[in-house]
Order: structure tokens, then C-alpha cells, then sequence
């Protein structure tokens, strides 16, 4: 009788071993032209999944989901054909960070990211995985923080950041990627508080500050980002109306930062 047992178990033992043989080879297959077929998976080199998909003829299609080496979901894509898919992709802590379409592996038409709770933070456009066209950036409530255009991943055209409540802060102009040309700014009543001109992103020539009814506060002079009167730039900072309205551009840090996505 335990004979018979005993061979049970080692035949149990042995279709299992081979049942498990015959899995593996169901992953990570080639054609005899030598392309990828079927379905595949990759590990990352502390033993967990990395990814897992399936190709026709060496091309990608259908699902594919990627994972951080702790096993977390990171992007899922979804292929319409082996050119264009559409991805989504994923924090660590599993909430949604990013979504758009690739073509041909590059970012392509609109892409929006997300902060916290699903929140869109920026949303614009891609033409052969570079920018183009108008971006913007949200604050929490929705509203727009800041708006540029982009022409082949440089910042061309005109630059406007908004307080949250909707008014203009900041008006300005990019040429090349630069700063260029005059640039206004406000307060929250509408207020022109501060205006100069930049010249390759550096200030240059006269930069005025105004008190109430556009009255001159004071004029810093520029040479191409050099300031020429820092005597007059010590007495100014001392102002109770420059601290309020002391930033030149929108720092992130006011929309809980940019999103950062491959």
C-alpha cells in the first residue's frame, strides 16, 4: 500500500514538474525568421516582473503592463497597431500620474499628468515626441496657473501666469527657449506692479516698480542680467508691497510640483 503511495506522490511530483516545464515554454518564443512571438516577460534583477506582453512577428500588440521592481503597477499600454498605443502610467503609490498616445515609441497629440487625488496638472501637445502648441499648467481648483506655446520643444510666443483666483500676474514672451522682450506684472487687484524687458532670459535696461496709481517706486538698471544699482535693489527688498509680489515667474512648488514621466 505505500508502495502505491509512494508512486502517486512521485507521479504527482513528475507531471507537475513537467506541466511547469511546458509553461515556460509557452513565454518568450521566436519565429524561424527569429522575431518575437507570442507572449512575453521580462524580470527586473531582483527577480520580479518587469513586464509582460505579446508580439506577432516581432511587433507589439494588444496589452502590455510594465512594474516597478517591487511589483507595483507602473504603465500599462494598449496598442491600437505595432505603431500606435496608448498609454497609461502610474505612481508608485498607485495613483494615476500620466496619459497620452505614443506613435512610433514617441509621444504624440495630447498628453495630460496628474498630482494628487487625479488632479490634471498640465496638459499639451506632442508632435514626433516634441512639444508643440499651447501648454498649460493647473492649479487644484482647476484653474489655469500658466499658459505657453511651444514650437519644436522650445518655448515660443507669449507666456501668461494667473493667480489662482483667475487674474493676470505675469506677462511676458518667449523666443528660442528664452526670455525675451518686455514682461509685465500684476497683483491681484490688476495692479501693473513691476515691468522690464529680458534679453536671452537675462534682465536688461530699466526694470520699473510701482506703487498705487502706476506711481514709479523704483528703476533697477540691467546689462544683460548684470544689475548695475544693487544700492537701490537693498533699499527696495526692504518694501512691504515688493515682498508680496517679489517672484518673477511661477514656481511649482504652487501647483505641488511638474510631472516627471517617461
Amino acid at each position: 500500500m505505500n508502495t502505491i503511495k509512494t508512486s502517486l506522490i512521485l507521479l504527482l511530483i513528475l507531471s507537475l514538474n513537467t506541466l511547469s516545464a511546458q509553461t515556460d515554454t509557452l513565454w518568450n518564443q521566436t519565429n524561424d525568421n527569429n522575431q518575437k512571438v507570442g507572449k512575453w516577460h521580462n524580470y527586473h534583477p531582483n527577480g520580479n516582473l518587469r513586464y509582460e506582453g505579446q508580439f506577432k512577428e516581432g511587433k507589439p500588440f494588444d496589452v502590455f503592463r510594465y512594474y516597478f521592481p517591487n511589483g507595483d503597477l507602473q504603465t500599462v499600454l494598449r496598442y491600437k497597431n505595432d505603431s500606435e498605443s496608448y498609454a497609461t502610467h502610474y505612481y508608485q503609490n498607485g495613483d494615476l500620474m500620466a496619459s497620452g498616445k505614443y506613435l512610433n515609441q514617441k509621444k504624440d497629440s495630447v498628453w495630460i499628468s496628474y498630482g494628487e487625488d487625479n488632479i490634471i496638472v498640465e496638459k499639451g501637445g506632442y508632435i514626433n515626441g516634441r512639444k508643440y502648441g499651447s501648454w498649460k499648467t493647473f492649479y487644484r481648483n482647476g484653474q489655469v496657473a500658466e499658459e505657453l506655446f511651444f514650437e519644436n520643444d522650445l518655448e515660443n510666443g507669449v507666456l501668461k501666469v494667473y493667480f489662482e483666483d483667475g487674474s493676470l500676474k505675469q506677462e511676458a514672451n518667449y523666443q528660442d527657449g528664452f526670455l525675451e522682450g518686455l514682461s509685465t506684472f500684476y497683483d491681484t487687484q490688476g495692479n501693473k506692479i513691476l515691468k522690464g524687458k529680458y534679453l536671452k532670459g537675462a534682465r536688461d535696461g530699466r526694470w520699473i516698480y510701482y506703487k498705487e496709481l502706476l506711481e514709479v517706486e523704483k528703476v533697477l538698471e540691467y546689462d544683460k542680467g548684470v544689475l548695475l544699482n544693487p544700492e537701490d535693489e537693498e533699499l527696495l527688498e526692504d518694501s512691504d508691497e515688493f515682498k508680496k509680489n517679489k517672484k518673477d515667474v511661477l514656481e511649482f512648488e504652487d501647483l505641488n510640483g511638474r510631472i516627471k514621466y517617461e
